[in-house]
């Protein structure tokens, strides 16, 4: 006499379980990469509206509320005050930087020779193209700017020097000067390649 079989047997198990597993890391890539281009376009449409606010600020106010060793103003606070900071960026009490949607360090500032925004990326597999979607995010403001330029941390203590440049539209013609108005894909990758590797920090200029 036979009796019908119940259930299922340990391989049929442990397939279904190896099945499940597969698909679950497909899940989990899927997902990782559609919340790093949000942050991606977080960024920069937060550094955009960071970045205009502070072109219309900057040459306006005299005097700001931090002064580094080398005669930098920070306009940290100011710009909390005046409740400009963008969502997607965030303020931390008592500090010269704010924090962008991957915890970069960004901060504004008016130095002896120019005005800017600066952001310092840590040594990170995705800088590259981070930095790509900082430089494409100021790009339409090319008018208005001086130079965005690139700089690596060549020592332990703190120092860094630069490592490419591109130009606004009014100062980027002759001496074969590249521009921000129309970079090539070279251009940028002469730019950010440097934060794939190590600390990079980037600026964005205007006079």
């Amino acid at each position: 006499m036979k009796f019908n079989e119940l259930g299922r047997s340990m391989v049929e198990m442990l397939g279904v379980l190896a099945i499940i597993g597969v698909l679950s890391v497909g899940a989990l890539s899927g997902y990782s990469k559609a919340m790093f281009k949000y942050k991606l376009n977080k960024q920069a449409e937060s550094i955009s509206i960071l970045l205009n606010n502070s072109l219309q600020i900057v040459n306006e106010i005299d005097s700001g509320d931090t002064v580094d060793a080398n005669g930098a103003i920070y306009y940290t606070s100011i710009l909390k005050k005046l409740n400009m900071i963008p969502d997607g960026i965030t303020y931390k009490s008592n500090s010269a930087v704010f924090k962008d949607i991957f915890n970069n360090d960004v901060w504004i500032y008016s130095s002896k020779n120019n005005n800017g925004m600066g952001l310092r990326f840590e040594p990170s597999v995705q800088g590259k193209e981070i930095c790509y979607n900082v430089v494409n995010a100021v790009k339409p403001n090319s008018n208005d700017l001086y130079t965005v330029f690139t700089q690596k941390k060549y020592t332990n203590d703190d120092k860094y020097t630069n490592e490419g440049a591109v130009y606004g539209d009014k100062y980027c013609n002759g001496a074969n000067l590249k521009c921000l108005g129309h970079i090539s894909l070279n251009d940028l990758d002469a730019l950010c390649n440097i934060c794939n590797e190590q600390s990079c920090a980037l600026y964005v200029q205007w006079k």
